[in-house]
């Protein structure tokens, strides 16, 4: 299994990251080669300190399944995680942020699932958010999460691509990467390789582990935290694929006008105005809202625990 860790300034968070890898790691039966990847990408970061950071922090037997490349200059996690998948020799690959985390049991639920499911193309992972300011923790998925191509349109869940483990022969075998359409409006590469996979193999076959292995940590500097740029990203990526695929034109165009709305509705004050204003625009999301059991159950307890977070 290849780990893949696109590093940006990654200095705060990535002690943890590895810390818990190589906890669950030695929980495990190790029925599984594991290899981990670190793609700098912070041009003012060197090397060999960071190599040393980490080698006096664990074992030196986790320490020797660590890659490290570096990128001639900051090129952004798509194109670092490029890097990773194209070095990548395991049957499985996954692609883990820098700033989240693992569960004790991640390695032993993982190898337990590659052997019973051999004939899946990827594995979606059931996790937390954890808001790092309070340290309360939500579920992320209450019931089991429907994947399909309109799903992943309309209803996107899956927040980051830690949540996946993908078959590497499934990505490599349909040219799947991850892309930034525009550079500055960054932070939708793993929703573009996910839309572009289920359209380059629609009967994709896909198994949800009930367990929560995987944690995603929210400190405010989460891409997914800057409205504008993620909406705008989003709006970019459903463009594109609009000009290669007409026959799903409809479907694009509902998404985005859907996408749109929620962006003016959650940046101006006066939301009665809004509603009146695209009443068209509130229909679509109200109903991609009330028929999201997920995301209902997950805002209700978020607003009960006061966690001040957008998903």
């Amino acid at each position: 299994m290849s780990i893949i860790i696109p590093f940006y300034k990654g200095e705060p968070y990535i002690n943890t990251l590895l810390k818990t890898l190589e906890s669950s790691f030695f929980c495990s039966k190790r029925s599984i080669k594991v290899e981990i990847y670190i793609v700098l990408d912070s041009p003012g970061t060197n090397l060999d300190t960071l190599g040393n950071q980490l080698r006096n922090i664990l074992t030196n037997n986790f320490f020797s399944i660590i890659r490290f490349y570096k990128n001639f200059k900051n090129l952004g996690a798509s194109q670092s995680r490029n890097l990773g998948l194209s070095n990548s020799k395991s049957q499985y690959i996954t692609f883990i942020d820098q700033d989240d985390c693992v569960e004790e049991d991640y390695f032993s639920v993982l190898e337990k699932s590659f052997l019973d499911k051999k004939d899946i193309d990827l594995f979606i992972l059931n996790g937390s958010y954890k808001d790092k300011f309070s340290n309360k923790k939500i579920p992320i998925f209450f019931i089991r999460p429907n994947l399909t191509f309109k799903s992943i349109i309309t209803q996107n869940r899956i927040k980051t691509p830690g949540l996946i483990v993908f078959k590497r022969k499934i990505l490599f075998d349909h040219g799947c990467q991850f892309r930034d359409i525009d550079p500055y409006f960054k932070g939708c590469d793993d929703w573009y390789l996910l839309i572009d996979l289920f359209l380059k193999k629609p009967d994709l076959k896909y198994y949800f582990l009930n367990e929560r292995i995987f944690t995603y940590i929210f400190h405010g500097q989460n891409y997914s935290n800057d409205l504008h740029k993620s909406t705008q990203g989003s709006i970019l990526v459903l463009k594109h694929f609009m000009l290669d695929y007409p026959l799903y034109k409809r479907l694009f165009l509902k998404s985005i006008e859907r996408i749109e709305f929620e962006s003016v509705l959650y940046s101006r004050s006066c939301k009665f105005k809004i509603i009146y204003s695209d009443f068209k625009g509130f229909l679509l999301f109200f109903f991609v809202r009330i028929t999201d059991i997920n995301r209902l159950i997950f805002s209700f307890i978020r607003i009960i625990n006061r966690i001040p977070f957008r998903v």
